[in-house]
């Protein structure tokens, strides 16, 4: 066994301070490398703006969003 390094992710824009602001049809930019896209899509779900098929999915992507009420 070895040790795995889990770095932190996070959102940053220069005009929206926090995710109340954000409107109806706002873009939100996810990574495209596999482990970090599904970290990214699991982080907006957990902030409510998503809803994914599976919520504990890695390798979720795009097309594993079912509800995606405001971005």
């Amino acid at each position: 066994m070895g040790n795995t390094f889990v770095y932190p992710l996070a959102g940053y824009s220069k005009k929206i301070k926090n995710l109340n602001e954000l409107q109806e049809g706002a873009k939100v930019v996810v990574p495209n490398d596999p482990s970090n896209r599904g970290r990214a899509l699991i982080l907006l779900e957990k902030q409510g703006l998503i809803k994914l098929k599976d919520a504990n999915n890695l390798l979720s992507t795009v097309l594993d969003i079912v509800e995606n009420p405001k971005i």
